[in-house]
């Protein structure tokens, strides 16, 4: 059986926490099997499907203390005593390098560097983070991309493979029964107009546009709703967006929710304003509400 070493945050619901998931689940796991290095202390969303699907996680503090010294340490010695894994997966471009240096000092030859996003925030932070990344192509011995603007932004010029997001298709279908179920739950009738947001509250997702826009369009169409689903570390300062601007009756945060698939069905209108997409394209949205289908 091959063993492939995953390196992520955690694995609470996000885009490419979700994308690992949706090949876990599909691949053959008697002959390939994915284990996972973590880098908070407290259990994740989906830690417990991954035991039931036979992986393995270990959890590191880094997150936690923020002790680098201490995280090498850790690592080297993980990385000595686990020698069943030849090949390594990593998830998180900040802090990848460190893993590869020391993952091939450990003689581990396949260090595969994977690229989700195309920005970082422009913040002091987001800045460190920028440089942290640099080095990252120089350690890594494979490279993979969810889009062109993603590799090119984290790999330059070296070469990259792009592997596109898997989903299963067969689960967005529109569902009436869905829709009725969803609408239910949140005491939204069929006449109300729900603008719905499926994503991590980071700055890539640029929810502060999405609460400025919805004030506009709800002033016009008073008998809509926002939902957003997710969480993350721009949660609370949402939230007390919202508030300060007299929306909390039109807007509705679920948090990080099971089979999110079905939450589109309750949606009138879905949004995606990251800050890859254009202006133009999520205007058109709010301007034409169509049901989804």
């Amino acid at each position: 059986m091959i063993k492939i070493l995953h390196i992520v945050p955690n694995m609470n619901v996000g885009g490419l926490e979700t994308f690992i998931m949706n090949i876990y689940r599909n691949i053959d796991r008697n002959k390939i099997q994915f284990d996972f290095i973590e880098h908070y202390k407290e259990e994740s969303f989906y830690d417990k499907e991954i035991r039931e699907l036979g992986g393995k996680i270990y959890h590191f503090s880094l997150r936690n203390d923020n002790n680098i010294i201490k995280y090498i340490i850790e690592l080297n010695n993980f990385y000595k005593t686990h020698k069943e894994y030849k090949i390594i997966h990593c998830h998180m471009s900040s802090i990848g390098f460190i893993n590869f240096i020391v993952a091939k000092i450990n003689k581990i030859k396949v260090r595969i560097a994977h690229s989700h996003n195309s920005s970082t925030e422009k913040t002091i932070k987001g800045k460190i983070k920028r440089l942290m990344m640099l080095p990252y192509k120089y350690v890594s011995t494979i490279n993979y991309a969810c889009s062109s603007e993603s590799g090119k932004y984290l790999f330059g010029k070296k070469k990259f493979e792009f592997i596109p997001n898997a989903v299963d298709t067969d689960k967005f279908k529109f569902s009436k029964y869905n829709r009725i179920q969803i609408r239910k739950k949140f005491d939204i009738d069929d006449a109300t107009v729900v603008i719905g947001h499926i994503g991590r509250f980071n700055i890539q997702k640029n929810h502060e546009f999405i609460i400025d826009m919805f004030k506009k369009y709800n002033f016009i169409h008073p008998n809509s709703k926002l939902m957003l689903i997710g969480n993350g570390e721009l949660y609370n300062k949402i939230k007390a967006k919202v508030k300060e601007m007299n929306l909390e009756k039109n807007v509705i945060f679920t948090g990080v929710v099971n089979e999110t698939w079905k939450y589109y069905s309750a949606f009138d209108i879905f949004i995606l304003p990251s800050f890859l997409l254009f202006l133009k394209d999520y205007l058109l949205l709010a301007l034409k509400p169509s049901a989804m289908v």
